[in-house]
């Protein structure tokens, strides 16, 4: 691992981490999507996100332990396709952007929390870039949240980096936002 992270980041980048767990619906399933209340219950198994600013204007990401032959395991995305006419381009484009390779459509859980601190705090696009790697143990698919492990510990790691400080209804809204948008 530690291999892995030096070889990525820049030499001497201030790397920022965080991490979530996987979560099991107890009571009210599916229906935390409509707001009402439910019971989670926290298991074992978690994401951990590691953010850093580079030189170049890309957001560049990473997933480690993935052996799907179907999924790249790395993506690189220009900060400037998030903008278009000098805007930030609409939900729509920003979904495009993640979703063009079917290889790397896991990056829009990590991306797409950049994408949503842009739209909804209305946070200027970083002019330098950043990288995001990606390590979870938790199994995708299984009805634990992954997408929302991923999504807050990317979430928390990326507003330490830019020096947002949200409270935590916030937070959870702009990741409700990258998990429906």
């Amino acid at each position: 691992m530690d291999m892995i992270l030096s070889d990525y980041f820049e030499p001497g980048a201030a790397v920022h981490v965080a991490r979530a767990p996987a979560r099991l619906d107890v009571m009210g399933g599916i229906a935390d999507y409509s707001g009402s209340l439910v019971l989670e219950g926290t298991l074992g198994r978690h994401a951990r996100v590691f953010v850093a600013t580079h030189s170049r204007p890309f957001l560049r990401t990473i997933t480690v332990g993935i052996s799907d032959p179907d999924v790249r395991p790395d993506a690189s995305f220009p900060l400037a396709a998030f903008h278009a006419n000098g805007h930030l381009v609409d939900y729509d484009a920003a979904r495009a952007i993640f979703s063009e390779d079917p290889s790397t459509r896991w990056t829009s859980y990590v991306g797409g929390c950049l994408y949503v601190l842009l739209a909804e705090t209305k946070l200027p696009c970083p002019e330098s870039g950043i990288d995001i790697v990606l390590v979870s143990n938790i199994p995708l698919g299984a009805g634990v949240a992954s997408s929302a492990a991923i999504e807050v510990a990317t979430m928390v790691a990326l507003t330490d980096l830019l020096g947002l400080k949200l409270d935590d209804l916030t937070l959870a809204s702009l990741c409700q936002a990258v998990e429906n948008q």
